[in-house]
């Protein structure tokens, strides 16, 4: 019972015993008046004073018995109307919504809302809910989530179903939309967001519009989204003025007037994503002339504790040194923990990254796992990526390639695409724990090629590449290229230079080793490339000197691929003899695929250096795990053969079916020969057959002589012979 209760109920009691008192009292006065025991008093005065005693108990019987009938109306149960009514006016509900449509300050509008919803507001219970949901303006609480909403459920149901209240309608429609303990049903969500936006309900104008836009429950509806918003503009919501604004920003050609007015007008109300795209739009100067420091400025605007997104942009800028910002990268981990801290899912995963890799902080694995779970446990699949990664490589927990390949799956198939790229690459090398597969290769970077990502586009060309098509892997690097793809550039001047598939080109070459440069200047290896075609290119001796100096230079620095290159010119020479051998030790060395594939041949024979086979065998395995096919080529030889070690047939089978599954043609006829002589092996004249089959049709001249000599002899018409 509240105090107006309480005190009508004292107010009934007390007066309808003053009344009864007073109209005792009356009763005993006139009493003495018959008998004349007051007789001074005279008749007149006496009767005046009953009449007067009288009256008051009457006024306060009345006021007893108002104050009994007020308090039993007020013991009857309210009406539905009338809850819902209560519900709506809520002075703390008023509250609520008032901090809700500025978007400035979340954690007070969490704070007037769970008022209201401690005092048993179905409308309030359910805006809990999803706050505690979604972590807006405090932490996620699933379970406290569900038990409100729960609770709301019914009374939301009955309210909009019955009595067609917008308010309840919107609510209920927001549970269908997220699940939240109903089934999700984005068309029935969106039929009651537009019942009650219909309703006059003025917050529901622009999530109406936003689902117009998204196509969410509703057919997309540009128009009517566009409408809906300017209804929610007119009752004074930024988020529509934001949201109309990137509708506009679509096609500037045509729109900017109309974005940089709602984005402005945004602005005015100081809501955080509109300053934070200003600072974008500063910082890109697409829309307004470029300007580091306004943009920075905007960027500092709208940082709140309720928009950690402003916080992780800042923690970007630190961490590349742009927009105004300095490259620090202990300020950039300050911010990302911030705004992780504050719950922006995507600032977590790039903390554990930087916890992991001890950038800019302390490696921690563990703290790493702790971010990565909190993100992964909210649904955010990009910490499937991190997690797989400590799980693949034992980092801050047991090492399990079994959990790291699921996770990393996970990610791949949640949009990832950096997780696609590696598990494609992964499948495309063989790199443990993962077996060679081109064909999951290829599906798995499906997503990234048609979302346009240069490097799914690249690694693609790569996989054609590896199957000897080569007509294919051109258009693919090409069109990667296009999209900003270093390394497929180099794989284009690697094609060129080599004439795989292609006339050989060395001008060609040369500008795609070049291009990739320009596209990645951080990778010295490609300019060291384009100067290395440039030495092949040169007629003068000048130009030759300088080309060279330049891949000199490369292999002084420490580049192994710079120290093959210079073995490759200098084994050309008969008087360098020397200096080529000691740039391909060093490229060994460096664990250079093709140098220790290269030395392992000369140790193997003697050529120039001290015959070690044990040694030689060590390279060519070091030069296959790299990926050079001729090395299991070359340990499939002489496994097979016996003629340098001791023969062991299965080993040497199995090197050369690893190494034709890489892309080596002499494998495949090597086997084609195995399974056809019957000398080491059971003869198998189909397996022959398909081995020179399919080596000849990726190319191998050898397999294709072979196949034209075993093909039987055609009988042959009478006048086959006879010329014209």
């Amino acid at each position: 019972m509240d105090l107006s209760s309480e005190l009508m109920e004292v107010v009934a009691k007390y007066a309808g015993l003053a009344g009864i008192a007073v109209l005792t009292l009356a009763g005993i006065f006139y009493k003495v008046l018959a008998e004349k025991i007051l007789v001074p008093l005279g008749p007149d005065k006496a009767y005046k004073i009953l009449r007067m005693v009288i009256g008051w108990a009457g006024v306060i019987a009345i006021l007893g018995i108002g104050s009994w009938v007020a308090l039993k109306i007020m013991e009857r149960p309210p009406s539905e109307e009338e809850k819902v009514s209560a519900a709506v006016n809520d002075p703390h509900w008023k509250a609520f919504k008032q901090y809700l449509v500025t978007g400035r300050d979340y954690t007070k509008a969490f704070e007037e809302v769970s008022a209201a919803a401690e005092e048993g507001n179905p409308l309030a219970q359910t805006q809990v809910a999803l706050f505690l949901m979604g972590g807006v303006g405090t932490q996620k609480d699933l379970s406290r989530s569900i038990d409100l909403a729960t609770k709301s459920f019914p009374y939301l149901t009955e309210w909009c179903e019955k009595l067609k209240n917008p308010a309840a309608c919107l609510f209920l429609g927001l549970l269908y939309s997220n699940g939240l303990v109903v089934g999700k049903d984005e068309k029935h969500a969106a039929k009651l967001i537009r019942l009650s936006a219909e309703g006059g309900y003025s917050r529901s104008f622009g999530i109406l519009a936003s689902l117009y836009e998204a196509g969410e429950g509703l057919d997309e509806d540009l128009p009517a989204a566009k409408v809906w918003y300017e209804k929610s503009i007119k009752a004074g919501y930024p988020y529509a003025m934001y949201a109309l604004a990137m509708i506009y920003r679509q096609d500037l050609d045509s729109d900017k007037d109309k974005f940089v007015t709602y984005l402005s007008m945004a602005e005015g109300t100081g809501y955080p994503p509109a300053l934070l795209q200003l600072s974008k739009e500063y910082l890109d100067g697409e829309v307004f002339e470029k300007n580091d420091e306004v943009s920075r400025r905007y960027l500092e605007k709208s940082q709140s504790d309720d928009f950690p997104e402003a916080y992780n942009e800042i923690g970007r800028r630190y961490a590349a040194g742009y927009g105004g910002y300095p490259l620090e990268a202990e300020k950039a981990v300050y911010f990302y923990k911030r705004a992780a801290e504050l719950g922006d899912l995507d600032a977590m995963v790039v903390l554990a990254s930087c916890l992991a890799s001890g950038w800019g902080t302390k490696k921690d694995y563990s703290e790493s796992l702790k971010w990565s779970w909190k993100a992964y446990n909210q649904g955010n699949k990009n910490a499937a990526l991190e997690l797989a990664i400590r799980h693949l490589n034992g980092q801050g927990v047991k090492k399990d390639e079994s959990k790291g390949l699921e996770l990393m799956q996970e990610a791949a198939e949640g949009g990832n695409l950096d997780a696609a790229v590696r598990l494609a690459t992964s499948y495309i090398y063989g790199e443990k724990p993962f077996d060679r597969d081109l064909s999951k290769a290829l599906s798995i970077l499906q997503k990234g090629v048609e979302a346009s990502d240069g490097t799914s586009v690249g690694l693609v060309g790569v996989v054609y590449l590896e199957r000897r098509k080569y007509p294919e892997a051109i258009e693919y690097f090409k069109q990667a290229v296009e999209l900003g793809h270093a390394y497929s550039a180099y794989e284009l001047g690697y094609m060129y230079e080599n004439g795989l598939g292609v006339a050989r080109d060395l001008a060609t070459a040369k500008k795609y080793y070049h291009q990739a440069s320009v596209i990645d200047s951080g990778d010295a290896d490609y300019e060291m490339y384009a100067a290395a075609v440039e030495y092949e290119l040169s007629t003068s001796v000048e130009q030759k000197l300088n080309a060279l100096n330049k891949v000199i230079h490369f292999s002084e620095a420490g580049s192994p691929w710079a120290q093959y290159r210079l073995y490759s010119i200098y084994s050309k020479s008969a008087v360098d003899k020397e200096k080529s051998l000691s740039w391909l030790k060093k490229a060994a060395s460096n664990n250079q695929p093709c140098a220790m594939v290269d030395l392992g041949a000369l140790l193997l024979s003697g050529d120039g250096v001290d015959k070690d086979v044990p040694k030689a065998i060590e390279l060519f395995q070091k030069g296959f795990e790299g990926g050079r096919a001729s090395g299991g080529y070359n340990l499939g030889v002489i496994y097979t053969s016996g003629e340098y070690t001791a023969r062991d047939i299965e080993r040497g089978i199995k090197y050369l079916e690893q190494a034709a599954d890489y892309g080596s043609t002499e494998s495949l006829v090597y086997l084609s020969k195995l399974y056809g002589d019957g000398l080491l092996v059971k003869v198998n004249v189909l397996k022959s057959k398909e081995y020179l089959l399919e080596a000849a049709t990726a190319g191998n001249e050898e397999a294709t002589k072979l196949l034209v000599e075993s093909a039987p002899a055609k009988i042959q018409s009478c006048t086959a012979s006879v010329g014209p």
